[in-house]
């Protein structure tokens, strides 16, 4: 195959990717209170650095731009790279006004401090969840807070969140809403409760009313 040729190929396989996100996006906005975009799955090889390229990222935003899409838009973008990553995004969605927010995935990197010896794991593919993705999850939604338009936009904050105080402390890095899976699976559903009303003892402990009050306040 020429250079043009796998030029041409290269081109039309990034169409036909951007091509399915706005479909699927489309098909699921009637239904939809928002919208979240994976555009970092850590557990796939082909598609995992797609959007790390710019310019796969603003031909996607464009295209959605012109779908005029009715719900908020989130975008669940890679954890690493840094500062300069989460720059790159904020940039990217500067003039997009549909989009809501950000939210960081997990790292296709297996994290520090895991107690489980390393031979056990090294071999086993796949990203790492629960309280070893905490630290990386929690310095993105610092970074991203202190760099994004506040007035515009949003972050979700995930990544280690089991207790009321790991929620917290998404909140006050800049997170003004949480979520959580891998609690659901060693507590139960009754982890949300349990997290929602110790959230609210933090809060009265602190004297704040509303949890508003305190988004990004160990951010800055």
């Amino acid at each position: 195959m020429t250079d043009q040729a796998l030029l041409i190929s290269t081109l039309r396989e990034a169409d036909q990717i951007i091509g399915e996100y706005v479909a699927a996006a489309e098909a699921m906005a009637p239904h939809a209170d928002y919208l979240m975009l994976n555009l970092s799955c850590p557990n796939t090889v082909d598609g995992r650095d797609f959007f790390a390229d710019a310019g796969h990222l603003n031909a996607c935003l464009a295209a959605l731009g012109e779908a005029k899409l009715r719900p908020p838009v989130f975008l669940k973008v890679s954890p690493l790279g840094g500062v300069e990553a989460i720059e790159r995004m904020l940039a990217a969605a500067d003039g997009r006004d549909f989009v809501s927010g950000f939210m960081f995935n997990l790292s296709p990197v297996k994290p520090e401090g895991m107690r489980t010896p390393e031979h056990v794991w090294r071999e086993m593919p796949g990203a790492v969840s629960g309280p070893p993705a905490a630290a990386l999850a929690d310095f993105c939604i610092r970074e991203a807070f202190r760099r994004m338009d506040r007035k515009r936009h949003v972050v979700i904050g995930a990544g280690g969140v089991s207790t009321a105080a790991d929620a917290y402390a998404k909140i006050r890095f800049g997170a003004s809403l949480v979520q959580l899976l891998t609690a659901l699976i060693y507590q139960g559903p009754g982890v949300v409760r349990r997290i929602t009303n110790g959230l609210a003892q933090l809060l009265a402990r602190d004297g704040v009313k509303h949890v508003a009050d305190v988004v990004g306040a160990d951010a800055v």
